[in-house]
């Protein structure tokens, strides 16, 4: 009877350790997200700097919650990415080793973001230098 009792629990423990790891192979939906992100953003890569820094306004969460600007700073490393409203840590930042400009060079927009659509208006200090994809643009400061 012990016997039966043991194979029993053993059998138990074996299909619950199969069903669990099972579960944690499953990448969550916020898991996904990072590398659906990466894939958008990578071919932002051959038309930027190697080094240095960059402004992003964009989506800062997607529907998923995903960090969208989290993603990019990943993908385009070295790169730094700054957002455009981040001017006071820049400024910060300059008050330390960093060289930070206070103004960005290049930013890139994401205009699934509705800000991102209204800061392109009211900058026309920034010209589109390249459009990525149809809601992607890599703008340029041209005075």
């Amino acid at each position: 009877m012990r016997l039966l009792a043991l194979v029993a629990l053993v059998a138990v423990a074996v299909q619950t350790s199969r069903q669990t790891l099972r579960a944690f192979s499953v990448l969550e939906p916020h898991e996904r997200c990072a590398e659906r992100i990466a894939a958008r953003y990578e071919p932002l890569r051959d038309y930027l700097p190697r080094h240095g820094i960059v402004g992003y306004i964009g989506p800062e969460l997607t529907e998923d919650v995903c960090n969208a600007k989290f993603v990019l700073q990943y993908t385009l490393a070295p790169l730094l990415v700054s957002h455009v409203w981040e001017r006071p840590h820049r400024l910060a930042a300059r008050r330390t080793d960093f060289v930070v400009p206070d103004e960005l060079p290049v930013v890139i927009v994401d205009t699934q973001d509705p800000e991102a659509v209204k800061w392109l208006e009211h900058n026309p200090q920034y010209a589109v230098l390249v459009r990525v994809a149809p809601e992607l643009f890599i703008v340029g400061r041209t005075r």
